[in-house]
């Protein structure tokens, strides 16, 4: 939510990878996030990610976690990367996101 105003901007959150196409560990959740593109650019999305993983890191004995971004999205992916997420240098399609032609780039942080 937009702290000024209580506006919501999007949506964050965790939830198992199971079933998903990305190369997971066992176990390993899978973090993703939609910011409306009014809120772009502005390191809202940033600032919400650490907060999460903040949490995550507070409340939960989770070891790592896996994301992914579209190639031609990279901002996304600089999110990420602005948390400690490392790129794995694997990339995957999943076919029911945005169709086949759209791969995905695959990044995980190992939780400390």
């Amino acid at each position: 939510m937009l702290k000024e105003t209580g506006e919501p901007l999007g949506a964050m959150g965790y939830m198992p990878s199971d079933g998903n196409l990305l190369p997971s560990r066992e176990g390993e959740p899978l973090v993703g996030y939609w910011v409306g593109k009014p809120y772009w650019n502005r390191g809202i999305c940033t600032e919400a990610l650490q907060l999460m993983l903040d949490h995550i890191r507070k409340t939960t004995e989770i070891k790592s976690l896996i994301g992914s971004h579209f190639i031609d999205n990279p901002a996304s992916g600089r999110v990420m990367e602005k948390c400690g997420f490392v790129p794995t240098g694997e990339t995957c399609v999943d076919e029911s996101l945005a169709g086949s032609d759209s791969p995905m780039r695959v990044l995980r942080l190992d939780i400390k």
